[in-house]
């Protein structure tokens, strides 16, 4: 396939898995920008064999170098974490808001058409007053992180209207899966879950455990993302990506137990920080999307698992 495309922030847990299933669909040029290099130790080493450009995106000279020669970008890079953002909110300011809006000024300044997908989060709606969750519900964010998302959002809208663009947006729900990176585990709630009961530590879970999330395979995550790459239909809309389905993270942590047997869990109080920006339970509205796509979720909670524990084990 002929599309050139860059992926920035390439080695995190979404670029990764998204890097090895564009080529495993047959596109030829799937480029790379990350701000750290490939240890000798990463086992992506081996599956990533096409350009790299290293650099961060706060480099205003580096990213219009490196988008000139891209028609299709994934604009994934970004701190993440509600509780951390909080914390440090100048540097994810810096980097989820600056940073991004160096890549839409590099694509105006370039003049081309380049088609843009960002990628935001279900945090941008607060504490839901319905269920479930569509894209016209209220917006509320809660932390810094969810502020930034959303006036991102409003950034690469408002240069598709502007200036052309081809910029698509998905409020991402709890995506989860294998991360290449046993480093990078911390980025999903899950990912933590299963290898701490691959390792044989217990499991910690806050409260009584009964709040409600959506939980995304990133596969079913990454056939999404390669859709948007040849559907105009998307071009300048706000999509919801989810399973659509409600699962209590006790409820998860059960499935785990079945997976991984002798998996075991403690109740804890909530940490004051985390109980503060607690959203409460969640799950996606996914009738727009699949009314402008092809896609639908399609690996189930119990299927997630079982493969991204295999593919853990199989790591190590």
């Amino acid at each position: 396939m002929n599309s050139s495309i860059l992926i920035i922030g390439g080695f995190g847990f979404m670029g990764r898995n998204l890097y090895q299933h564009l080529v495993q669909a047959g596109y030829s040029t799937v480029n790379i920008m990350s701000n750290v290099p490939l240890s000798t130790e990463d086992p992506f080493r081996s599956v990533f064999n096409h350009r790299l450009y290293l650099g961060s995106i706060n480099d205003k000279k580096l990213v219009e170098e490196v988008i000139s020669d891209h028609e299709v970008i994934f604009s994934l890079a970004g701190l993440s974490g509600a509780a951390s953002s909080i914390s440090s909110p100048f540097e994810d300011l810096r980097v989820n808001l600056e940073g991004h809006l160096n890549i839409l000024e590099a694509c105006r300044k370039k003049g081309n058409n380049n088609r843009i997908i960002f990628p935001s989060t279900r945090l941008v709606y607060g504490k839901p007053l319905t269920l479930p969750v569509s894209e016209t519900h209220p917006l509320d964010p809660q932390s810094i992180y969810a502020i930034h998302k959303n006036t991102a959002e409003y950034y690469y809208l408002l240069y598709s209207k502007l200036y052309a663009l081809k910029t698509v947006v998905y409020r991402i729900s709890n995506p989860y899966g294998y991360n290449y990176n046993p480093e990078g585990i911390s980025y999903s709630v899950l990912n933590q879950f299963i290898h701490k009961a691959i390792i044989g530590e217990p499991i910690q879970l806050f409260g009584d455990g009964t709040q409600k999330r959506d939980y995304l395979h990133i596969n079913d995550l990454s056939r999404i993302m390669e859709e948007t790459i040849h559907n105009e239909t998307l071009t300048g809309n706000i999509y919801n990506i989810g399973s659509g389905i409600a699962t209590s993270i006790i409820e998860v942590v059960r499935t785990i137990q079945e997976v991984i047997p002798g998996t075991t869990f403690k109740l804890v109080d909530w940490p004051s920080l985390e109980k503060n920006i607690e959203t409460g339970d969640y799950y996606s509205d996914l009738s727009k999307i699949m009314k402008d796509t092809h896609w639908k979720p399609s690996i189930d909670l119990r299927t997630g698992i079982r493969i991204t524990a295999d593919a853990y084990r199989n790591q190590e």
